[in-house]
């Protein structure tokens, strides 16, 4: 079994492009999806086995990707498992804010699937692959 990656998008459409993005890199990972940045960190708090990444979306309604990111930082038990924020924003604004955050990659969400696997694949080789 593969390690487990965290797919954070309150977007269907956002969830199936990087689940389409992760399975064109071939690699065992067991891809868990979740909805909101609240069900997120109740999944990392009662998971058996932390996530060796977690892809947040940027944008999301209630705990947007920015403050999920805060409180997984401020979390003793989960301050360390990397996180790439995702994002369909170009603006320069949104990346800065995510670095300040704490984030360890930032990963705009390319119209094209090639392009935005290409970005995932150094992410996830990085950070799965020890």
């Amino acid at each position: 079994m593969g390690p487990i990656v965290l797919i954070v998008d309150d977007s269907a459409d956002g969830t199936l492009l990087t689940e389409l993005a992760l399975n064109m890199l071939h690699k065992r990972i067991r891809a868990k999806k979740v909805s909101s940045g609240t069900a997120a960190l109740e999944f990392m708090h009662t998971a058996a086995e932390l996530p060796a990444l977690v892809l947040l979306d940027l944008t999301m309604p209630g705990i947007n990707g920015i403050e999920t990111l805060k409180r997984i930082r401020a979390d003793e038990r989960l301050k360390n498992i990397p996180v790439v924020v995702t994002t369909v924003s170009t603006l320069e604004t949104d990346r800065e804010a995510a670095e300040e955050a704490g984030a360890n990659g930032f990963v705009h969400k390319a119209i094209r699937l090639h392009d935005f696997g290409k970005d995932l694949e150094k992410h996830i080789k990085f950070w799965t692959e020890k």
